[in-house]
């Protein structure tokens, strides 16, 4: 009675509850009252209601069905809540987390936008050297800081910006890294394949640098100028919840001699310490018809 502002329970008894209902909902009420007798529950549904002067509220209704010893429907019980300032909270949260996206979206677009001017600052730059050593380190940075770039147009585009979804990323991270060693991409063909795994920014990004490391020193080092070869890129989850990736050529490969460690092989270390601190993963590197470098790390970001 005083839900709906009534004074006088004669004035309840015998109406039918739907009349409680605005008019354009009591079809859905009939229709979720019908479903009750079928299933002999329904929870938290919910329904714009009517007070006596016509005054309307949002209204949560949880509604069982009573039966009697044959099993058949001998009483409806229904509980209302009245959630109308529950309702706003929620709207005004709803409207908050809107703004907010908004805001996260423009953020990351700008950033890539400007990571994307200063890719272009250096294509620019390098047009301008005569040297072929100081060219091909501009070229090498502009790659890493499209690839940085990348990430941020993916969160752009995505619907979340918690994680991103690392199969497509990679396509197009290879597609790019095609454009930029154009020369020798045409006689190493790229071989895709990869499964939807989504990563968190705090492992997308490492991961990123990586990817983009073992592709640039293939497409640079590991076949002899005008050989044919291929590089495969496999993606794919492991169970329980780990990732497993494959980069592996098949080239020249590395000296059997190779100091991981040492400053000719920057890249590589790299490579192994982005996995081992940031990943929190294993890396491997294997010679078997030219080069493999496998990566492994959980799903389960720590941070």
């Amino acid at each position: 009675m005083q839900l709906h502002g009534f004074t006088q329970s004669q004035d309840l008894i015998g109406h039918k509850f739907f009349e409680l209902v605005v008019p354009e909902e009591r079809r859905k009420a009939m229709a979720n009252f019908l479903k009750t007798l079928r299933q002999g529950m329904l929870k938290n549904i919910e329904y714009t209601l009517l007070k006596k002067d016509g005054t309307r509220f949002t209204g949560e209704i949880n509604s069982t069905v009573i039966k009697d010893a044959r099993n058949r429907p001998k009483l409806f019980i229904a509980i209302t809540r009245d959630i109308t300032e529950r309702k706003l909270i929620e709207d005004e949260l709803k409207s908050s987390l809107r703004e907010k996206e908004v805001l996260l979206r423009e953020v990351h677009h700008r950033v890539k936008n400007n990571l994307q001017v200063i890719s272009g600052l250096l294509d620019l730059k390098s047009l301008q050297i005569n040297s072929e050593e100081v060219r091909q380190m501009c070229q090498d940075a502009r790659a890493e800081i499209h690839t940085l770039a990348l990430i941020h147009e993916h969160l752009y585009q995505s619907r979340q910006f918690t994680h991103i979804e690392m199969g497509e990323y990679i396509r197009d991270l290879v597609n790019f890294l095609c454009q930029i060693y154009a020369d020798k991409v045409q006689l190493i063909t790229p071989v895709l394949d990869y499964q939807k795994i989504y990563l968190t920014i705090n492992q997308a990004l490492p991961l990123a640098v990586i990817i983009n490391e073992a592709i640039s020193n293939v497409f640079k080092h590991a076949f002899h100028e005008g050989e044919e070869g291929t590089l495969e890129i496999t993606l794919k989850k492991a169970p329980p919840s780990n990732v497993f990736i494959k980069i592996k050529d098949n080239g020249i490969g590395l000296p059997p001699d190779l100091n991981i460690q040492s400053t000719h092989t920057l890249g590589l270390r790299l490579m192994k310490n982005l996995v081992e601190d940031q990943l929190k993963g294993k890396f491997y590197l294997s010679q078997d018809k030219g080069t493999s470098i496998l990566i492994q790390f959980s799903l389960n970001d720590k941070e």
